[in-house]
């Protein structure tokens, strides 16, 4: 498994020539300011590392498949953007990461209505954190991992809860409705 660095300010395109054998990156570390490009490729980025304050950019474009592994280390106040392209799609698993760096996480769409988010929220109903959506489109998919679709409330995902589990979530952190 390959491991990818990037240091403040730096960028790094990966494509299909440059991507690795198996398609995982095992050790995956974004400094602040880092700009990491997926182009057309199908990766999983496992034991991520957001280092210093401060916001970074992942990029899917031209189609590109990705999923978010397990969170290593996050710096107090790190913040990720993670950019949907035109037919690209982004899986993320709460419970593989930290409530705070959750709610420090935007996942904007750039495909005008041709992305997709799966994403499954915390297992723990008391970390009723989720992350912020923006350029969300009529097209553009936000579903669940076991397939139910989910919404955009406020700028935040909406997570719905199993039934007869309704919680009212509290300012900036996403609303819960039962199913």
């Amino acid at each position: 498994m390959a491991s990818l660095k990037l240091a403040a300010h730096e960028t790094e395109i990966i494509g299909p020539s440059n991507a690795p054998a198996g398609g995982v990156y095992k050790g995956v570390v974004l400094a602040q300011q880092s700009k990491l490009v997926l182009d057309g490729v199908e990766l999983v980025l496992n034991d991520i590392t957001l280092e210093r304050l401060g916001p970074r950019t992942v990029d899917l474009i031209n189609g590109a498949t990705v999923r978010i592994g397990e969170l290593a280390f996050a710096s107090i106040g790190a913040s990720v953007l993670y950019r949907i392209g035109p037919g690209c799609m982004l899986v993320m698993d709460a419970n593989l990461s930290e409530p705070e760096v959750v709610a420090m996480t935007t996942v904007e769409f750039a495909s005008g209505g041709t992305g997709r988010l799966r994403y499954a929220p915390f297992s723990n109903l008391m970390w009723q954190k989720s992350p912020r959506v923006v350029g969300h489109v009529d097209g553009d998919v936000l579903e669940h991992i076991n397939g139910t679709m989910l919404a955009v409330e406020n700028g935040r995902l909406v997570v719905p809860l199993p039934a007869g589990k309704a919680t009212p979530a509290a300012p900036g952190q996403g609303s819960r409705r039962p199913l």
